[in-house]
C-alpha cells in the first residue's frame, strides 16, 4: 500500500513541484504520523497507568477495611458458676393430661332493625358499642378482622 501511495506522490509531484516543495510535503507527512504514533502511545500508556491506579486503590481501600482495630473483638472471658435446679422448680408437662380447654365468652348485641334482619355497622360504631370497655380490633388482610375484649370481666 505504501508502495502505491508513493508512486501516486511521485506521479503527481514529478512535473509541477519543485523538489524542495515534495521534500517539504513529505517531512511535514512524516512529522503528521509520527505525532499521531506519540499520541496514540500516550494514550496507551496513561489508560494503562489509570488501571493501574484503580487496582491500587481498590486492593488498598480493601486491605485498610480488613485491618481495621477493635471492629471485631473476642469477648473477654467470664467464668459462670451455676448450681442446678430443685425438683420443685422444674415444670413438666405430659401428653394427654388436659382432654379439652374451652373457653368462650360471648355477648350478645342487639341492632335497632325493626324487621329482625341484621344491620351492618362499620367499625367506628362497633368500637362505639363498646365504648365502656377496652377492645381491640385487629385487621388481619382486607376482608378479615378479629375483635378483642381486653378484661372481659370489668
Amino acid at each position: 500500500m505504501k508502495q502505491t501511495t508513493e508512486q501516486l506522490l511521485d506521479d503527481l509531484l514529478e512535473d509541477a513541484a519543485p523538489p524542495e516543495f515534495r521534500a517539504a510535503l513529505l517531512d511535514k507527512t512524516l512529522r503528521s504520523a509520527r505525532r499521531r504514533k506519540r499520541t496514540r502511545r500516550f494514550n496507551m500508556a496513561l489508560g494503562a497507568a489509570a488501571l493501574a491506579g484503580i487496582c491500587a486503590l481498590s486492593f488498598w481501600k480493601m486491605r485498610e477495611a480488613a485491618i481495621l482495630p477493635d471492629q471485631i473483638r473476642q469477648p473477654d472471658s467470664m467464668v459462670v458458676n451455676s448450681q442446678p435446679l430443685q425438683p420443685r422448680q422444674i415444670v413438666t408437662t405430659q401428653l394427654g393430661s388436659i382432654e379439652e380447654f374451652v373457653s368462650s365468652a360471648f355477648t350478645e348485641v342487639q341492632t335497632s332493625g325493626s324487621s329482625g334482619l341484621y344491620q351492618e355497622i362499620d367499625d367506628q360504631q362497633l368500637l362505639a358499642l363498646l365504648s365502656d370497655r377496652s377492645a381491640v380490633l385487629l385487621h388481619h388482610g382486607p376482608y378479615q378482622a378479629e375483635l378483642i375484649i381486653l378484661n372481659p370481666g370489668n
